[in-house]
């Protein structure tokens, strides 16, 4: 029988999706085949501690309360770079986690989806899933992401940015004038809706730009277009076959109307149908075996102007 692959599961963290972290380390752990995989569950606490956590116990509290929570346990973890094999200590010494092949890392919002963590996982010369460190640090502060967008020419959703620190001010007055009504606000560096409004006035846009400061030091103003959002994941960054032949940018979701396309991340064009095609399962840091690509030569009949 084929030694199964140890996948430390990490979850939690210390930002504001903390509980949605959770329940999407909950449907990983359901949906994972067990006859391949040994599941490691790694649970990271509001204060920020990493607790080496039970499965049985994780799923007994993501099952009795309307929103998870992260069980306490007395086994505290440090990662430790430069170490070959068993990279994760136990700091009571009474447990020893052993090797991970790979982590998973199931963390959402800062400290966790922002290359941070990607990071020291490369330090520890552990593989993971998903983005390396810049990708991830572009994709979770919105500002970042979208100069670098219209930079490279890809048509985004106008916008407009609220710095905290920032001498220069941005009223309703002014966002009306240069993005219209109704309006989104956002803090720059969250994601799973939280600090988000939607604007149709100035009393609103003042709660609204106060609340995100709340999750963000900085907070984005987006003008409002109606389209239809697609869901797009890219492996990799190269041609997997003639069959679906596209140039690729990472991606992720995006809003997609006759005029603009208002995008997480770049998607990938020229193809007029979507596409999916199965990829090899060569990569660890693959997140999934599927590609889906959405892309059209044409504008389609059905999207809204």
């Amino acid at each position: 029988m084929a030694k199964k692959i140890r996948v430390g599961v990490l979850f939690g963290g210390r930002s504001a999706e903390h509980e949605v972290s959770l329940q999407s380390a909950k449907n990983i752990i359901a949906a994972i085949d067990t006859n391949k995989y040994e599941v490691v569950l790694i649970g990271i606490d509001k204060k920020g501690r990493w607790h080496l956590n039970k499965e049985s116990r994780f799923l007994l509290a993501a099952t009795k309360s309307g929103l998870p929570t992260l069980p306490e346990t007395d086994e505290n973890l440090a990662l430790v770079p430069g170490k070959q094999i068993e990279q994760l200590v136990a700091l009571s010494g009474e447990q020893r986690p052993g090797s991970l092949d790979v982590i998973f890392p199931v963390l959402h919002g800062p400290f966790g989806e922002d290359g941070t963590v990607q990071g020291l996982l490369k330090l520890a010369n552990i593989a993971f899933v998903g983005a390396g460190v810049l990708g991830s640090a572009i994709g979770m502060d919105k500002d970042v992401m979208k100069r670098l967008l219209r930079d490279a020419g890809i048509p985004i959703a106008r916008f407009l940015v609220v710095n905290r620190y920032s001498s220069k001010e941005i009223g309703f007055d002014d966002a009306q004038d240069q993005l219209g009504l109704p309006l989104f606000i956002k803090p720059a560096n969250l994601g799973s809706s939280v600090g988000i409004h939607k604007v149709k006035d100035r009393e609103e846009f003042a709660r609204a730009v106060h609340d995100a400061l709340n999750y963000d030091n900085k907070v984005l103003i987006e003008e409002f277009i109606r389209g239809r959002e697609m869901e797009c994941s890219v492996l990799a960054t190269k041609i997997l076959s003639r069959q679906c032949q596209a140039r690729f940018y990472l991606a992720t979701s995006f809003t997609l109307t006759k005029r603009n396309i208002s995008m997480r991340m770049a998607p990938c064009w020229k193809y007029r149908q979507s596409c999916r095609q199965r990829l090899p399962s060569a990569s660890a840091n693959w997140q999934s075996k599927r590609f889906l690509c959405f892309a059209a030569r044409e504008w389609p009949e059905s999207i809204s102007s």
